[in-house]
């Protein structure tokens, strides 16, 4: 009987996790369509392995932090609820942090030493 509850709750929080990637792409897309409207060089669709090694690079460098950050929640949030909402408030936390960086980006990238001041905070 418990490893039923438990399959449920994992399908339950899979498929809340695929449809919550599903919809932030098409955000993503969107939001990408609507700065490439404004701005003179516009942001590529394309995937590109320097890119994937730069994105990876960050990725690492925060990752170990945010996942202890992550058990502590989930350690004071206990059960499926608590769990769903600290995966779906994270991937919309994540995706808005990264939208409002592309959209600073492309509207700021002609100036030097603000482009400059960004990849050092990064």
């Amino acid at each position: 009987m418990h490893n039923k509850t438990n399959i449920k709750n994992q399908t339950i929080a899979l498929t809340l996790t695929i449809a919550t990637c599903v919809a932030l792409i098409a955000v993503y897309w969107l939001h990408i369509r609507v700065i490439n409207l404004f701005v003179s060089e516009k942001i590529s669709y394309s995937v590109r392995p320097g890119d994937i090694a730069i994105g990876l690079t960050i990725y690492l460098k925060t990752s170990i932090d945010f996942a202890i950050f992550i058990g502590r929640l989930m350690e004071k949030n206990p059960g499926l609820k608590g769990r769903i909402g600290i995966e779906i408030g994270t991937a919309l936390g994540n995706a808005l942090g990264t939208m409002a960086i592309l959209l600073v980006w492309a509207l700021f990238k002609e100036v030097t030493w603000l482009l400059a001041l960004m990849i050092l905070l990064a």
